[in-house]
This record gives C-alpha cells, structure tokens and sequence, in this order.
C-alpha cells in the first residue's frame, strides 16, 4: 500500500501515531468482485494504526 508510507510518515512526525499492528489471517475470501463487477484481490492482512486521540493544537 504505496499511500500508507507518507501518512504514517507523517503522523509518526507530529507524534500523533502510537502503535502500527498487522493482523494476519483476517480476511478470509481473498478474491472477488465488487459491485460493479470489477476484480478485487487482497492479502488477507489488515493494517491497523493507533493514534493518541490527543485533540490538534
């Protein structure tokens, strides 16, 4: 996921991330189509961040 890498970049800059966790396993169907009818494959994983939830200053 090429669009992950500067927004956790980024967060991790403002010290807004505190935790990156990837859960193995998660998705089950791998491959389908969506509803349009095009083709979707994935993983498996999902990627998961934590922020502080500390409000913007």
């Amino acid at each position: 996921m090429r669009w992950r890498g500067p927004i956790l970049h980024d967060l991790e800059k403002t010290g807004d991330l505190t935790e990156v966790f990837i859960v193995d396993g998660f998705h089950k169907v791998l491959d389908g189509k969506n509803g349009g009818g095009d083709p979707w494959h994935t993983d498996g994983k999902l990627y998961a961040d934590v922020l502080t939830g500390k409000a913007p200053q």
